[in-house]
């Protein structure tokens, strides 16, 4: 059987992430003697007048796709594309397919929906006759749709066998993955787990519960990495690689022995100093943590199980050992106002960027979008506050974009008042890092250095002297409009 995998694209996303998802279903696959070809639309580049092109002349026997729910707008133009010049199954996998199953069967063209893990259902899928047999399930049978029973998950994870990278286009995801605070050129991102055992009210679990790799299945991996395509950095993009103190140690024991960079989410709650000063011995130059915010009040409303106190000892520990800590945080979450938006600034300040280090930025404020799967996205459907799922959905992809309407305003604030606000504790957050930098100019000489170096691996020379050209005419479109506002 002849089946072709699709990855969709991620809107102003870079190929910054293998996907991995993709990678052990076409594994699966090929252990039962498929031929599987990859259509990565999101690392090609290819607009929609080329995706059309490449339908036409589609001629396999089965298509799979995989992706997010900020897809389904994408999700509902390509499958019905694809069925205007093939009738085929069409199978789709991921987050969409498993938190919104009967919605997708029934606006869209997909044929089946896996719900949860795929690496079993997909071999059952393509060799069984009957697809109520199927467990793990939903499909068309006509004009009704059917939900079989769930599938369990698997728990041993070291029986999942290695992806394909080969079939993938390793250079473009090498010139894009990248570590905070790292040197290394040639880096890949994998996971050795699955699930997370916390229960922030904001997260969209696609898994319950959390199972592990073995150590020793995941430093084989990185072995056959580094011996096939030389890799110098790994990128854990677990949920939550630093779950267990214990597994933390095991981990940087053997990365010791590897010799390559790596970065992993980490809980602040979770780790001290020895054990950051462990990991930077074994190699990691980074480790993300869900701040979030730096309002107590916004953290129990989350369920974060983790105090303002530990989310700062974590960032200035990390800082202390010589890695980047990644803040990711989150803005207008329900019993934000204005005096939670001071505490995240006080937050900030409190830190104060020390000891110092070039890689580490400013917080990026991220607006709340409730996803599917999530106990926000519930309460949000429960209460009315999203009236129509599909109409949502269409939408969620410019949840994040600041000129768009909000999809959802948990606040007292009006949207404009809170979009604004959110433009503005930015700007403070911003303005007094680039104090803290100008009282650093060697720092801020380095972290300038490692940008263009970046830059110009992901995008060559010409492109970043295109970016230099256009960064320096805002800059003197700014000035000019400072001069034309003083004297005109």
């Amino acid at each position: 059987m002849d089946v072709l995998l699709i990855q969709p694209p991620h809107k102003d996303r870079t190929p910054s992430i293998f996907p991995i998802g993709l990678g052990y279903i076409a594994k699966s696959l090929m252990d039962i003697g498929c031929k599987v070809e990859i259509l990565d639309i999101h690392t090609e580049g290819i607009n929609e007048e080329k995706v059309q092109k490449r339908i036409a002349n589609f001629n396999f026997d089965l298509i799979g796709i995989n992706a997010f729910s900020t897809q389904y707008k994408y999700i509902k133009w390509l499958t019905n594309e694809i069925k205007q010049h093939t009738k085929v199954p069409i199978v789709l996998g991921g987050p969409l397919a498993t938190h919104n199953p009967e919605l997708v069967l029934k606006n869209t063209d997909v044929d089946i929906c896996v719900v949860g893990e795929g690496e079993i259902t997909i071999k059952e899928l393509v060799t069984n006759k009957d697809l109520h047999n199927v467990r793990g399930i939903y499909f068309k049978d006509g004009k009704e749709i059917v939900k079989n029973l769930p599938r369990d998950n698997i728990v041993n994870l070291d029986t999942i066998e290695f992806m394909p990278y080969e079939i993938f286009h390793m250079d473009v995801y090498f010139r894009h993955i990248r570590l905070w605070g790292g040197n290394a050129k040639r880096v890949i991102n994998l996971i050795t787990s699955r699930g997370c055992p916390y229960n922030c009210n904001f997260c969209s679990r696609t898994l319950q519960g959390v199972r592990y790799r073995s150590i020793n299945n995941v430093v084989s991996e990185i072995k056959v990495l580094k011996g096939k395509y030389n890799i110098e950095g790994i990128l854990f993009n677990d949920e939550l690689v630093i779950a267990s103190k214990k597994r933390a140690y095991e981990l940087c024991e053997e990365m010791s022995k590897i010799g390559v960079e790596w970065g992993c989410q980490g809980r602040a709650n979770l780790v001290d100093l020895e054990l950051l000063k462990t990991m930077k011995k074994a190699g990691c130059v980074y480790v993300g943590y869900g701040i979030e915010s730096g309002s107590q009040k916004i953290l129990d409303n989350m369920n974060k199980k983790v105090t303002i106190k530990q989310n700062k000892e974590a960032i200035i520990n990390t800082l202390k050992v010589g890695m980047v800590p990644v803040a990711q945080m989150i803005f207008g979450y329900p019993g934000e106002d204005r005096k939670t938006i001071q505490e995240t600034i006080d937050f900030y300040r409190e830190i104060h960027y020390s000891p110092p280090t070039p890689d580490y930025k400013p917080a990026e404020l991220s607006l709340i979008t409730p996803l599917p799967g999530s106990s926000l996205y519930a309460y949000c459907i429960q209460s009315q506050k999203i009236l129509d799922e599909e109409d949502y959905l269409l939408r969620i992809e410019k949840g994040y974009d600041r000129g768009c309407p909000l999809l959802v305003n948990f606040t007292d604030f009006s949207n404009d008042e809170l979009l604004q606000l959110k433009d503005d504790t930015e700007k403070i957050l911003y303005t007094n890092y680039q104090k803290y930098m100008r009282r650093h100019p060697a720092l801020l000489g380095n972290s300038l250095f490692k940008k263009v170096i970046n830059y110009r691996r992901m995008y060559g020379y010409r492109k970043l002297l295109m970016l230099f050209m256009l960064k320096f005419t805002e800059i003197l479109k700014l000035q000019w409009i400072k001069l034309s506002e003083k004297f005109f």
